[in-house]
């Protein structure tokens, strides 16, 4: 039996880190103008993202990530879960 989180688990999810927020019309919703590719580039990542997976190149699946996504800071080391008895 596991108790407990897992690694990688959330107790919440952080839906806003952007500082750039705008309000809406509705009080409790915001807009957040954050950075990102554009699709040309967005379509190349995801190639490249294939590629690795099919070569099972999890080292640079993760530094790709870590790479694209501004901010992410992974909570713990890459684990093979599958391994595992």
């Amino acid at each position: 039996c596991y108790t407990g989180l897992r690694p990688g688990e959330k107790l919440y999810e952080e839906l806003l880190i952007g500082d750039n927020v705008s309000p809406t019309v509705h009080p409790q919703i915001q807009v957040a103008q954050e950075e990102g590719p554009d699709s040309a580039q967005a379509q190349q990542m995801v190639t490249t993202l294939g590629e690795m997976i099919d070569q099972q190149d999890v080292g640079n699946v993760r530094q790709l990530l870590l790479q694209q996504v501004k901010g992410y800071q992974p909570q713990c080391e890459n684990e093979d879960l599958l391994s595992h008895p």
